[in-house]
């Protein structure tokens, strides 16, 4: 895919197209799929990664300085994401063993 005409897509986002939003996604997806699978082999957090990437980069589309960075900054946002589904389950990893080390400590 040419990088101009993808610049020029999120340009048009930028200027209030919402509708061309579905073309960024659909040139993209494959590129933000195949990057996350470097990260994570889990499909499920994947899965979301991206999802909660796609709905950030809309949002926040006006903290893009560089239209021609478009996919760069979906990565960095995906990393981000992908980091932070980690460092979340391993805080919640950690409660279920307290949790039945508390309940054998109990029952001892």
């Amino acid at each position: 895919m040419p990088k101009d005409n993808l610049t020029n897509l999120v340009d048009e986002y930028r200027n209030g197209n919402v509708s061309v939003f579905d073309e960024l996604y659909n040139r993209t997806i494959n590129d933000m799929y195949r990057y996350a699978r470097k990260l994570t082999s889990d499909d499920s957090i994947i899965e979301d990664a991206i999802q909660d990437s796609y709905i950030k980069m809309a949002d926040s589309i006006e903290s893009l300085r560089d239209s021609s960075s478009f996919l760069s900054w979906g990565y960095t946002i995906l990393r981000n994401n992908i980091n932070s589904t980690y460092r979340r389950e391993k805080k919640s990893c950690q409660c279920p063993f307290l949790l039945i080390q508390t309940a054998t400590n109990l029952s001892l």
